[in-house]
């Protein structure tokens, strides 16, 4: 979809078929001077062009900027990426034991559970990628 109004649509595409084929089926605007995001979901897009041929990996096309992400700074404590993950990871406790240093033992957390949907990330008032740091530690 289109992230800068919000809309959005699905279409049924072929392995093999560009970016700029699928947009020429819709009914969606893209304007040249926003970046193209491809991947599985939001969270686990790269950049690609309207030349990008569609894998049988991708199954989301967005346009506009991504966000930006400071792993640098603390979390907040505000547990609001825990409360929003869907299965049930203590995400701000994993982010906590890893930024005091204290990685050792994740498991307790539901580290296991993390199906690394970005949810996490989203919602992150510290502006960190949650999701990907979990990923390095899991």
């Amino acid at each position: 979809g289109n992230l800068n109004n919000g809309m959005g649509e699905v279409a049924k595409v072929e392995i093999g078929q560009t970016v700029g084929e699928i947009l020429s089926k819709t009914n969606i605007s893209y304007e040249s001077s926003e970046k193209i995001y491809i991947g599985m979901g939001a969270m686990e897009s790269h950049d690609a062009s309207l030349n990008t041929k569609i894998s049988l990996e991708d199954n989301f096309i967005a346009f506009g900027e991504a966000a930006i992400f400071n792993d640098d700074e603390k979390c907040k404590g505000c547990g609001g990426c825990t409360r929003k993950c869907p299965m049930g990871v203590d995400v701000h406790e994993i982010i906590k034991a890893i930024d005091s240093g204290n990685a050792e033992d994740l498991k307790r957390y539901s580290i296991d559970n993390c199906i690394m949907c970005g949810t996490c990330s989203y919602f992150c008032r510290a502006s960190k990628n949650t999701m990907r740091i979990i990923q390095s530690v899991g």
